[in-house]
């Protein structure tokens, strides 16, 4: 079936002729009343009326203009968003035909859990040029899961999208290898992951000025740093310049907890938490929380199950956790 324009009904455009000539008429009126009010002193009144008109309509031409610009670039992710639930349906698939068996020696199951982490750096990055799309700015995508080691929690990061899981593979990997991240010392993702708490995300638009912010990122990025960086302050507010150093390649971000909640038709109601699905931006200010938190839940929700699984297959031949 072939696409066609879509067109205005007739009444639209005489709305919107009677909206632009109730406007102008008033403007009109408005600059009739100065003209009264001001008797002798009209032409310097004058001026000022029409140079503050002119801003205020240049002000509220260009805001509208930026919400015009941001809704096009939701409605340009849709693509991205079908090739994320592509992937995802794929990955259940091949879990489903592919699962090793429960007798399968260590490294076949080692091999099938590589192969999936592959594949969910495809879901991740789809997922980054979603943001990078709906914010114009740089952005990355991460899946962080969590276990358990005598009673505490850690984190690790899963899967990366391609081109930053290329860049910090190592780093990942000795994250892990020294359970370098205890949940406990990661104050939002140890929020989000409590059992009382019902927001199961947390948003920052400036990581630098927020005072509840802890991470243990911040000693792999650079192992000299303190785990708890000083809030740093602007000199000016002109000025870009920060008192303090920032090592984190990211100041904004948003992070969603991966996890089964209560419902009327499962018969356990007890939430089951995996881990978190994140995305981060070198920049302040670019993510919208009404809608992008949302966006982060469709595909968070979607990769419960194939992780899940996933988690199964990689414990199946470890002891259990104490």
């Amino acid at each position: 079936m072939a696409l066609t324009a879509r067109r205005l009904p007739p009444w639209r455009w005489v709305r919107i002729g009677l909206e632009v000539a109730g406007t102008v008429a008033a403007w009109i009126g408005g600059f009739e009343l100065v003209k009264l009010a001001t008797a002798g002193e009209f032409s310097g009144v004058a001026q000022y009326y029409v140079l503050i008109s002119l801003f205020l309509f240049v002000g509220l031409g260009s805001f509208r203009l930026y919400q015009t610009l941001r809704k096009e670039r939701y409605a340009n992710i849709s693509p991205h968003l079908h090739d994320i639930q592509h992937a995802i349906r794929d990955i259940q698939t091949y879990i489903d035909c592919h699962r090793p068996l429960q007798e399968a020696p260590k490294e076949q199951v080692e091999l099938f859990c590589d192969l999936i982490k592959d594949k969910m750096s495809d879901v991740l990055t789809h997922l980054q040029l979603v943001f990078t799309s709906i914010t114009a700015t740089h952005c990355r995508t991460s899946i962080k899961l969590v276990y358990r080691i005598n009673g505490h929690h850690y984190y690790y990061t899963m899967s990366r999208d391609r081109g930053t899981g290329q860049q910090l593979i190592n780093m990942d990997n000795k994250r892990v290898d020294t359970n370098h991240d205890p949940l406990s010392k990661n104050k939002p993702f140890s929020k989000i992951f409590a059992t009382d708490n019902e927001s199961w995300y947390y948003t920052c638009a400036d990581l630098e000025s927020d005072p509840e912010f802890t991470s243990t990122s911040y000693t792999a990025y650079d192992p000299e740093f303190a785990e708890r960086a000083v809030p740093p302050r602007r000199r000016m507010p002109w000025s870009k310049k920060r008192d303090g150093q920032w090592v984190l390649p990211y100041r904004s971000t948003i992070a969603c907890i991966i996890r089964q909640g209560p419902a009327k038709s499962v018969p356990n109601d007890k939430t089951i938490a995996l881990g978190f699905l994140t995305v981060d931006s070198e920049s302040r200010g670019v993510f919208e929380e009404r809608w992008d938190v949302q966006l982060m839940f469709s595909v968070a929700d979607a990769l419960f199950h194939p992780l899940r699984l996933y988690l199964e297959i990689q414990n199946q031949n470890e002891p259990a956790a104490p």
